[in-house]
């Protein structure tokens, strides 16, 4: 299963569940395009620094909270 399948997965049975899809590919704005239209909330690549991946995702998840929050 790709991660795009992976995601439709999620959404089945976890549907509000935020989730970051991770990539070793870089950025293709095609794969960014469909994971969004799918519900993922956030998408970064692997060949960042490990700082940028851990404050990209503590931003993921304060928005998700405020998103709930709502």
């Amino acid at each position: 299963m790709n991660g795009l399948e992976t995601l439709q997965e999620i959404r089945k049975t976890h549907p509000g569940l935020p989730v970051v899809m991770i990539t070793g590919f870089g950025f293709d704005e095609e794969l960014i395009y469909k994971s969004k239209q799918l519900g993922c909330c956030g998408y970064i690549g692997k060949n960042i620094p490990m700082a940028k991946i851990i404050s990209t995702f503590k931003q993921f998840v304060k928005e998700a909270k405020t998103r709930d929050a709502q």
